[in-house]
C-alpha cells in the first residue's frame, strides 16, 4: 500500500473515532442533566424497594444456605468439606439444591466468620446478612464513583443509579453472594498502594484471599507494577490469616477444604474458560460440576494460560502513568471472572472498567473500540438478566432459565476484551 493510501486510511480511521467519541461524549452530556439523573435515581431506588420485598423467601435457598448449613455444620462437629449435609439442611429446612458441600471456592476462614450468623435463627440471620450486603454496595458505589473527582454531582447520580440496574448487582443481593465485598477490598488495595499505604493495601488482598481464593490473582497487577512491599506484606497476612483460621477452626476441616478444590477440572458458572470448553464440545444439559475430560481439560488450561498472558502483555506495554495503573488494574478484575468459576454475580468486577470509560469518553481519551466493547458489555449483560427477571418475556422468547443463563458467556469475553482494549495506551 502507497503511503498516500496508508494516510488517507488513518485519516479516515480518525475521522470515525472523532464521530464515536462526539456519540458517547453526548450521550456522557445527557447523563449530566438533573432531570435525567432523578428520572434514573427514581428507576434505581423502585428497583431496589422491589427486590428486597423479592428477598424475603430466599432465607432457605441458595447461596445463602450453603453458607448457613456450612457454618452450623461446623458448629455440629461436622466437616462441611466432606459430608453429606442434606440431613442437616433438611433438619433446618433450608434448600442446598443438588449439591450438599459447601461452594468448592469458599476457604476454611469465610466458614470461620460466618459461624456468629449460624448461632441466630435462620431468618434473622439472613435478614442481617442482606442488610450487610445492602451496605456492602453502598460502600462499593460511594467509593467507586461518589468520591471520584472526575464526575459531577448529576453524572454521579447517573452512574451509581445505572450501576444498580447492572444485573450483576442484583445476582449478588438475590444469592446473597460477597463478590461486592472482594471487589471493595480490592479497589482499597489499589488506591492504597496508590497512596503509599502498602500495609493496608497488603492487608486488604490478604482478607479477600482469606474469603475467596481468586483475589490471588490480583496480585500479579502489583508484581507486574513492581509493588514489593504490597506482595510482601500481602503474603504475611495471608499466612498469618491461614494460620489463625488452621488454629481455630482444626486441620481436618483445613485438609478438607483442600481436598474439594476441582476448579481445573469442574464445569462452573456460565463465563468460566470450562463451560466455553464444555460448549465447544457440543455437550449440553450438563450439571455446574461436570468433569472435563483430559482433551477438554487441557483445552481449558491452554486458554486460560492465554488469558492471563494477554493481561500479562496488556499491562507490560501500559503507558507508565497514574492512568496506564487504573486501566490494568480493571483488566486484573476482569481476569479472574473468565479463570475461574464465572458465575454471573463475577461481572460486578467489570465496573471499575465501566466507570474509567466514562471518565475517558469524558475527557475524549478513549479508544472507539473500548467504548462500544463497553456499551455492548453492560448493555448485553442488563438485557440477559431483564430476560431472567421478567418469566413471561422469557417464556415468549422460547428460552429456559438454564439457556437464559448461558447466554451470559459472550458477556465474560466482551467485558475481558473492553478491560483489554481500555488498558491501553491512551489514543492519541
Amino acid at each position: 500500500m502507497r503511503n498516500s493510501d496508508l494516510h488517507e486510511h488513518s485519516g479516515v480511521r480518525r475521522e470515525e473515532a472523532g464521530h464515536v467519541s462526539r456519540l458517547f461524549a453526548t450521550a456522557i452530556g445527557v447523563l449530566k442533566r438533573p432531570p435525567i439523573a432523578t428520572a434514573l435515581a427514581i428507576v434505581a431506588t423502585s428497583y431496589l424497594l422491589l427486590l428486597l420485598n423479592s428477598l424475603r423467601p430466599r432465607w432457605r435457598l441458595l447461596d445463602f444456605s450453603n453458607f448457613y448449613v456450612a457454618a452450623s455444620a461446623f458448629l455440629d462437629g461436622v466437616n462441611p468439606y466432606t459430608a453429606d449435609l442434606g440431613q442437616l439442611a433438611a433438619r433446618l429446612n433450608m434448600d442446598l439444591g443438588a449439591e450438599k458441600f459447601v461452594n468448592l471456592d469458599y476457604p476454611p476462614s469465610f466458614i470461620l466468620i460466618f459461624l456468629p450468623l449460624a448461632r441466630l435463627y435462620p431468618l434473622v440471620a439472613y435478614g442481617i446478612w442482606t442488610g450487610l450486603n445492602f451496605l456492602t454496595l453502598a460502600a462499593l458505589l460511594f467509593l467507586l464513583i461518589w468520591r471520584d473527582p472526575r464526575f459531577g454531582g448529576s453524572l454521579r447520580v447517573s452512574l451509581i443509579s445505572l450501576s444498580v440496574l447492572f444485573f450483576p448487582i442484583e445476582e449478588n443481593l438475590h444469592f446473597g453472594q460477597i463478590q461486592v465485598l472482594i471487589l471493595i477490598l480490592l479497589l482499597i488495595a489499589y488506591r492504597s498502594a496508590r497512596g503509599g499505604r502498602d500495609l493496608m493495601a497488603g492487608g486488604a488482598i490478604a482478607v479477600a484471599s482469606l474469603l475467596k481464593v481468586y483475589p490471588l490473582i490480583a496480585l500479579g497487577y502489583f508484581i507486574l507494577w513492581r509493588r514489593w512491599r504490597v506482595v510482601a506484606y500481602a503474603a504475611i497476612g495471608l499466612v498469618a490469616g491461614t494460620l489463625i483460621t488452621v488454629g481455630m477452626i482444626g486441620s481436618e476441616v483445613s485438609y478438607g477444604f483442600l481436598s474439594r478444590i476441582q476448579s481445573l477440572t469442574a464445569v462452573a458458572g456460565p463465563l468460566s474458560i470450562n463451560r466455553l470448553v464444555v460448549r465447544g464440545f457440543g455437550v449440553r444439559g450438563q450439571g455446574p460440576f461436570y468433569v472435563l475430560t483430559r482433551l477438554e481439560k487441557d483445552i481449558a488450561i491452554a486458554a486460560k494460560l492465554a488469558i492471563l498472558g494477554v493481561t500479562m502483555a496488556v499491562t507490560l506495554n501500559a503507558r507508565p502513568d497514574r492512568a496506564g495503573e487504573e486501566r490494568t488494574f480493571g483488566l486484573w478484575l476482569m481476569a479472574p471472572v473468565m479463570l475461574t468459576s464465572g458465575w454471573a454475580n463475577y461481572l460486578v468486577f467489570f465496573l471499575p472498567t465501566l466507570v474509567i470509560l466514562v471518565a475517558a469518553a469524558d475527557e475524549g481519551s478513549a479508544s472507539a473500540a473500548s467504548l462500544w466493547c463497553g456499551a455492548a458489555t453492560y448493555l448485553w449483560t442488563t438485557a440477559i438478566g431483564f430476560a431472567i427477571l421478567v418469566p413471561p418475556l422469557r417464556d415468549t422468547l422460547g428460552y429456559t432459565l438454564g439457556q437464559t443463563y448461558g447466554a451470559f458467556l459472550p458477556c465474560g469475553l466482551l467485558g475481558f476484551l473492553t478491560a483489554c482494549l481500555a488498558a491501553g495506551r491512551l489514543r492519541e
